[in-house]
């Protein structure tokens, strides 16, 4: 088998989001940050050829990357949220570096907020069903809620 011959074989999904790649990008972009709204305004295509289930964490998974209409890349992942194996094979240097340069323009678009230090958030105060206070010695505790 070859890289060609997964690009040719049948895609049982397609994906604009960006999710599944950012492992595979990480290396040279440092961090993929992007908002939901931006998701689809690229041209870059992420085609899934294999995917196997192994339980409720663990998958098998391989894709290819397409930009423009071209192959750009072959990704596989596998494990635990796919994150217990991981590799790429570049098939268009060029195409990749293009692809680089415009999610690297999605992370200097990306914005965040600047939340003051003194502005009151009670959804601090509850995190994963748990509620969260400060007692009288300054240590943060918390209690299951009733969710």
């Amino acid at each position: 088998m070859n890289l060609e011959d997964i690009l040719n074989s049948n895609i049982i999904e397609s994906t604009l989001d960006l999710y599944t790649l950012k492992a595979h990008v990480e290396p040279e972009l440092g961090y993929l940050y992007y908002r939901d709204d931006q998701i689809g305004t690229l041209p870059i295509t992420i085609n899934v050829h294999f995917y196997h289930h192994v339980d409720h964490c663990r998958f098998v998974r391989v894709s290819s990357v397409w930009v423009n209409g071209r192959p750009c890349m072959v990704f596989r992942d596998a494990g635990r949220d796919g994150e217990d194996y991981q590799d790429r094979f570049i098939v268009d240097e060029p195409l990749y570096w293009e692809m680089i340069r415009m999610l690297q323009k999605l992370n200097d678009e990306s914005t965040f907020t600047v939340t003051p230090l003194e502005q009151e958030l009670p959804a601090l105060s509850e995190l994963y069903r748990m509620k969260l206070t400060i007692d009288s010695n300054g240590d943060l505790t918390s209690a299951k809620t009733s969710q």
